[in-house]
């Protein structure tokens, strides 16, 4: 960019547009010498999605009064952001880069999700556009969406990546118009995706149904987690009481409201349990019940903020920092038996002592 005018720049972003949009028709060589300015091809790869989504926002939203001159303006400023900054420390590409690669691909089908049909969703996702009028954070978007890219690789096809925008939606944490956290990295987190094929396998699946299945209009559309038996074969709960159990042949009926919080992490210290699982002050979390995914695995999900009652998900735990440091993964089971497979007491001595063991 050094030596460029905002005037030669601007010349130079729309004929690169116009070529990518024309199928090539117009070589973004024959314009890189515009106002004796010399270009490498790489600048135009990191303006590919800025230029293009500029296009398509500044048409859509330029019919519609409901769209105010601020969110242009924000909309404009986060998607050059996204061309100009390296994704990571080990990420050298700016996020337009890593976008475009995985669009790219053979197996992504572009023309399920082009650009004007992810920005149709950004459109209409409100706390996506509350993100993007925060300052400082108009990018933030567009960075999460290379994340989810650069974390997937072959998984992240048209279907996920739609299901990822709605999710993503959902994974903003705002009080009222005031930005207060971002969870995109807690689900990656949840599914173990990050350093596991079949994570990435079973997100992908979970996206698609989200983006399928998922009704706009409801509080909390259910985002299943499915193929949890690929990512984890055994889920828990931490109790303070066994009396419930004991009194029920050793099984979770689908009562309380046919949900049960449980976590995919199995922790051999009950404070540590507690800490990072903010447990209500009367759980001491002195036994770890242990079920198998398998039997229930059409019944997960993952759960939403505030004990399920939040617009937010919530994939770790962190909405009660009174209650501990949190960040323990969680998992909602609804209206669903759970069958004990074993339940340690974390607090005998011996520690770690199996109280109950299923035949």
């Amino acid at each position: 960019m050094r030596g460029l005018t905002p005037s030669t720049f601007g010349y130079i972003s729309e004929q690169v547009a116009v070529g990518i949009l024309t199928g090539g028709t117009v070589k973004v060589a024959a314009v890189m010498t515009k106002g004796g300015a010399a270009m490498a091809t790489q600048l135009a790869a990191r303006r590919v999605l800025p230029v293009v989504a500029r296009l398509q926002f500044v048409k859509k939203w330029a019919a519609s009064v409901a769209i105010s001159i601020e969110m242009k303006v924000a909309v404009e400023r986060g998607l050059i952001i996204a061309a100009e900054t390296p994704l990571s420390l080990a990420v050298k590409d700016s996020a337009a880069e890593v976008f475009e690669r995985g669009v790219k691909r053979a197996t992504f089908e572009r023309t399920a999700f082009s650009n004007s049909k992810i920005l149709d969703e950004v459109i209409a996702a409100l706390s996506i556009k509350k993100l993007i009028l925060t300052p400082g954070r108009e990018g933030q978007f567009w960075y999460k969406f290379a994340l989810f890219f650069e974390v997937m690789g072959d998984k992240a096809t048209a279907p996920a990546s739609k299901g990822w925008v709605k999710a993503y939606n959902r994974l903003l944490k705002f009080d009222s118009d005031v930005f207060e956290e971002d969870r995109a990295g807690d689900l990656l987190a949840l599914y173990r995706a990050e350093n596991s094929a079949p994570g990435r396998e079973a997100l992908r699946k979970s996206l698609d149904d989200f983006a399928a299945n998922a009704n706009p209009a409801a509080l909390h559309p259910d985002l299943k987690f499915l193929d949890i038996e690929n990512v984890a074969t055994t889920g828990y709960r931490y109790e303070n009481s066994l009396s419930l159990l004991q009194g029920n042949g050793w099984k979770y009926s689908p009562h309380n409201g046919g949900r049960w919080y449980c976590s995919l992490d199995e922790f051999a210290d009950a404070g540590i349990a507690k800490d990072r699982l903010q447990l209500p002050v009367a759980n001491s979390a002195r036994y770890r019940v242990e079920f198998e995914t398998v039997p229930i695995k059409d019944k997960i999900y993952v759960p939403y903020g505030r004990q399920d009652n939040a617009e937010w998900l919530e994939p770790l735990a962190h909405d009660y920092p009174n209650l501990g440091v949190g960040g323990g993964s969680q998992i909602l089971v609804k209206d669903q038996e759970i069958i004990v497979k074993r339940v340690i007491d974390l607090s005998a001595t011996p520690p770690n002592n199996v109280i109950y063991q299923a035949p």
